[in-house]
């Protein structure tokens, strides 16, 4: 805890809901749901915000963490592609569905973390850091990000 200033980490029921609902996939999706699961939604949406987040954080000369991840996580998401090679029309249809549904999720869990953010934000009259592995993105008094 000594990285988050000895804060205890946020929970939060919905934020718990959308993300334990991929776990939960894993477990009950075939292979190629998986491989849309995975790489087609989570990697993808991560190789999204790296690649923002990199390119916002450079102005405050906290890159190196951005930098690995928007590199890695682009990769990442062109994984498992073969798997989803000449399959049947129903199958795609259920793909179709699945990476639906999956980017619902994952737009969830964002949404959520984004009202903690400013609920949180709105409720202080201090600045709120919050921690991202190595990284610390604090919010203002003025809700500005550093």
């Amino acid at each position: 805890m000594a990285e988050r200033n000895f804060q205890p980490p946020v929970w939060d029921p919905i934020l718990e809901a959308t993300c334990s609902w991929f776990t939960w996939k894993m477990f009950n999706t075939t292979d190629e749901e998986k491989v849309v699961l995975v790489h087609l939604v989570l990697e993808t949406s991560a190789s999204i915000f790296f690649q923002t987040a990199f390119d916002i954080m450079k102005e405050h000369s906290t890159i190196e963490y951005f930098r690995i991840h928007s590199e890695a996580d682009e990769k990442h998401e062109h994984m498992g592609k073969e798997l989803l090679q000449n399959l049947s029309a129903k199958q795609y249809k259920k793909l179709i569905e699945i990476q639906f549904q999956g980017w619902e999720m994952i737009m969830a869990a964002c949404d959520r973390i984004a009202v903690l953010v400013e609920e949180h934000a709105d409720k202080s009259n201090e600045d709120k850091q919050w921690h991202f592995g190595t990284q610390t993105l604090t919010v203002l008094k003025s809700n500005s990000l550093v």
